[in-house]
């Protein structure tokens, strides 16, 4: 239990076959991860794993090789903060949409959007401003930039923040927290973003009430402008 599972395609019998695999002395168990295969072809993963405390869990990773069916350390490397101290997170996510997009987000300990360029074993996270979260989304945008979907904490509002298209310097650098519908009245629970076929984002929602919600970016209104984005409404 609270183990990972790896899913293997035999083409000599056309079908899947499956078994546990982690690190040779990881033992704890996991409460979440995710994972995402890097331009080498490693698989890197990000775990939070169970300590045994009623605590948010401690966020580790590793990376495992599919050449050689192994991992690249004997256990799980816990990812610290800019202060050099271990995170405990409620949540992780990495952008959905894109196969080589490394970047890693959680929530901390204390509700706060966390951010770290890539998925190595030497990764700081930092936090992404005062905003609060209780639920995150992430993808890429068709100018391959990375969109952070939140669900505030506390008001259940949806929160948008957008990396630069124009960087300077080696720091990622972004936008301010925005609430792509400053009308919103239903409290949110959980989201899920996407890219639409015409390369615009979309964002699904579940509300506290049950019921599900959609709004989609609209084209600006000339060649150069920004897109803008749809009151959130009902579906069904």
């Amino acid at each position: 239990q609270g183990q990972l599972n790896l899913a293997i395609y035999k083409s000599a019998t056309g079908t899947y076959f499956q078994k546990e695999t982690r690190p040779r002395d990881a033992t704890e168990s996991i409460r979440q991860f995710r994972g995402v295969r890097g331009v080498t072809g490693n698989v890197f993963v990000n775990v939070i794993l169970d300590d045994g405390t009623p605590r948010p869990g401690i966020l580790a990773n590793n990376y495992y090789r599919p050449g050689s069916d192994d991992w690249a350390g004997p256990v799980w490397v816990p990812i610290q903060d800019d202060k050099g101290a271990e995170v405990r997170a409620k949540a992780i996510a990495m952008a959905e949409n894109n196969p080589v997009q490394s970047a890693l987000f959680a929530i901390s300990e204390t509700d706060d959007v966390l951010y770290s360029r890539s998925s190595d074993r030497t990764a700081r996270m930092t936090a992404l401003g005062p905003k609060k979260a209780s639920h995150l989304s992430v993808v890429t945008d068709q100018n391959n930039k990375l969109n952070i979907f939140a669900i505030e904490a506390g008001t259940g509002k949806l929160l948008l923040k957008t990396e630069k298209k124009y960087q300077t310097g080696s720091v990622t650098q972004w936008d301010d927290w925005l609430y792509p519908d400053p009308t919103q009245s239903v409290a949110l629970k959980s989201i899920f973003a996407a890219q639409k076929y015409d390369g615009l984002l979309q964002v699904f929602g579940v509300g506290q009430d049950g019921r599900l919600y959609w709004s989609c970016q609209q084209p600006g209104a000339t060649r150069s402008a920004a897109p803008t984005w749809q009151v959130l409404f009902p579906l069904g």
